[in-house]
């Protein structure tokens, strides 16, 4: 991610180049102008990154399914507690149900 901030702040340092140079500024002031939009968007991908980063839930390897963690759907939670008072609910009975059927003759 680094390498993608420092490529669009460098983007934007030649745009910024580009667009104040047209104007009657002194080459100095055009300078200092970019390398100000330069720094700003450095700052501004490394805040976005760390607020988008740390506001993530943890991935909740410490909590099992069966514990009711946070990061699990409503539908999760209600199977997980349909789980606990039967055994057998949530798998796949196909092939018990094709076991019952007699065949075609």
């Amino acid at each position: 991610m680094n390498k993608i901030i420092f490529q669009l702040a460098l983007l934007g340092f030649f745009i910024s180049m580009v667009l104040f140079g047209i104007t009657s500024m002194p080459l100095l002031e055009v300078m200092v102008k970019a390398f100000v939009v330069c720094i700003s968007i450095i700052l501004g991908g490394i805040a976005i990154i760390t607020i988008v980063r740390f506001s993530k839930p943890p991935d909740g390897k410490n909590e099992s399914p069966e514990t009711g963690g946070a990061h699990e759907t409503p539908k999760q939670q209600s199977m997980n507690q349909v789980k606990a008072k039967d055994p057998a609910a949530g798998k796949n009975t196909y092939n018990q149900k094709q076991k019952e059927k007699p065949l075609p003759a």
